[in-house]
């Protein structure tokens, strides 16, 4: 691409500029090739079964950047030039065209940042409460000026560079506001990289992928607890219960009656008790239930109680936290 570029800019000197439109036509598409290339490698090019959707986000997305914050770029570089009253009408036609352009980069970046958000960070929730959703909040809280800046001027001031007295004015005004656009582009850009090197937030397991498993001790025996599937949202439950003596770990036979009180204590609720299946199994110390008492968002205290056939009843306390979102 610079090979083409400085080809383009060779014949232009020499005064053909017209002869330089395959070369820049030539530049074009290997610029673009060349960022759907980077796409490739991208998060996005992992999501499973949408990476074709993933490769062609991103790429529009950085596509649209490129456009953007390079045509942001060279105004910068030339900005001295467009303030001589002389190259006030250049600067017009300048200015007037490259702001067309960003009207499309924008929508590039808009669209393929909002595929991009669906298919890395997942929900809303991890948008908020993950390091990588953070981050892209901060990328979308230093676009949105960015975005406001290049509205004002396409919308405001480039029409000032043509019906107004002093078209010198408006032009600096433009200038001015591009730099600053400019540094907040670059900010992003930092931001950008720093995505790269982050787990995006859809790729994060939000729990265990086996069962929430719990032992406790109490009178001498251990209750091995599981809750199968790990608790999250409202659903139901299986739960599973292992009795064992505590000192050497073998099977306690001598449990009846097993029961489960199901207490919502935040908000708080009146509970709701069942009966557990069991003993049954081979060794006989297995209890269980699938039960749908879970049914609200909240922390959950799990009251068991089983009747020893040798001594007092056995009462054992947890509790788990059910959301209300995945």
């Amino acid at each position: 691409m610079f090979a083409f570029l400085s080809r383009a800019f060779a014949v232009s000197r020499g005064g053909n500029p017209e002869k330089t439109a395959w070369t820049i036509q030539a530049a074009i598409f290997a610029a673009l090739a060349a960022v759907v290339a980077g796409s490739l490698g991208t998060h996005a090019a992992a999501v499973p079964a949408l990476t074709a959707l993933g490769i062609a986000a991103d790429a529009a997305h950085f596509g649209g950047i490129g456009l953007w914050f390079g045509g942001l770029a060279g105004i910068v570089s030339i900005s001295r030039f467009f303030r001589e009253p002389e190259t006030a009408p250049l600067a017009r036609i300048v200015l007037g065209r490259f702001s067309r352009m960003a009207a499309y980069a924008v929508g590039l970046v808009l669209a393929g940042g909002i595929v991009l958000a669906v298919l890395l960070v997942g929900s809303l929730d991890a948008l908020v409460t993950s390091s990588y959703g953070w981050v892209v909040l901060a990328k979308v809280g230093l676009f949105a000026p960015m975005l406001a800046l290049g509205a004002y001027n396409r919308y405001r001031l480039v029409p000032k560079t043509a019906e107004s007295e002093r078209p010198t004015e408006a032009v600096r005004r433009i200038v001015g506001n591009v730099r600053f656009e400019t540094s907040l582009g670059i900010a992003v850009l930092v931001l950008a990289g720093l995505l790269t090197s982050m787990t995006p937030a859809a790729a994060v397991p939000a729990g265990p992928v086996g069962p929430f498993a719990l032992d406790l001790v109490k009178d001498g025996l251990k209750v091995h607890s599981e809750v199968y599937p790990p608790p999250t949202t409202v659903g139901a439950y299986t739960l599973t219960l292992l009795l064992n003596y505590a000192s050497n770990g073998t099977p306690f036979y001598l449990a009846r009656n097993g029961t489960a009180q199901f207490t919502l204590t935040d908000p708080p609720r009146p509970p709701v008790k069942e009966n557990l299946s069991g003993p049954h199994g081979n060794p006989s110390n297995h209890f269980s239930i699938t039960t749908t008492a879970l049914s609200s968002p909240g922390v959950w205290k799990i009251d068991l109680n089983f009747r020893r056939l040798d001594s007092f009843d056995l009462r054992v306390t947890f509790y788990v936290t059910i959301k209300a979102g995945g």
